[in-house]
């Protein structure tokens, strides 16, 4: 069946949502741009922040590079994948001691 109008059918529609999912949480995002950036958005509480990759249909993501990312533990770092047809994303959340999606590795679904 086709997508919902409010599907995001584009990369940028992608990163949009999962930016406005984030400010519904209480986080002021900031939107990272430019080729080669390992996250999308970065968004900030007062007590908290997290670090934010957008995936969709043709836009594969290193998920070892992005756990492996430098960063303090207490920082988390979540990955939105959007699939076909769906207007909202499945959330994942790395850890840099189980890293990527293919053997070896596994996502970590949070809630």
């Amino acid at each position: 069946p086709p997508a919902p109008a409010d599907t995001p059918h584009r990369r940028s529609d992608a990163v949009a949502c999962s930016q406005g999912l984030l400010e519904c949480q209480g986080y002021r995002v900031l939107r990272v741009t430019g080729r080669g950036q390992p996250w999308d958005l970065i968004g900030f509480k007062t007590t908290d922040m997290l670090l934010c990759h957008v995936v969709t249909q043709g836009s594969p993501a290193d998920l070892d590079a992005l756990a492996a990312f430098p960063a303090p533990e207490s920082v988390p770092k979540v990955v939105h994948v959007y699939e076909d047809g769906q207007a909202a994303p499945v959330v994942h959340a790395l850890s840099s001691d189980r890293v990527g999606a293919k053997p070896g590795g596994k996502l970590i679904g949070i809630a």
